[in-house]
């Protein structure tokens, strides 16, 4: 799976911006890797100010569970009805 996660944060740090994404690696959980890093517009949001958001639910629909996604899918190990999953989604 592919995550393109964007944050943005105030700073005053000395660190050439083309430093920065290796700097604040090394500070890191391996879990987490920052890819790039640019400076913006002062009004720049994250969260606030993109231009759309994707949600991805995901069902690992297998006898076992993923040990490597775990937390990022559900498992539901029985049959499942995909017809009344059809059905409901267009409540959505």
């Amino acid at each position: 799976m592919h995550f393109g996660q964007v944050a943005n944060f105030k700073t005053n740090s000395k660190i050439p911006i083309e430093k920065f994404a290796i700097a604040i690696n090394s500070k890191l959980k391996k879990s987490i890797v920052i890819k790039s890093a640019q400076e913006v517009d002062e009004k720049f949001h994250s969260r606030l100010t993109c231009k759309k958001k994707t949600y991805r639910y995901v069902i690992n629909n297998s006898t076992i569970n993923s040990a490597i996604y775990r937390n990022l899918e559900t498992h539901i190990p029985m049959k499942l009805e995909i017809d009344k999953m059809k059905q409901a989604i267009r409540l959505f």
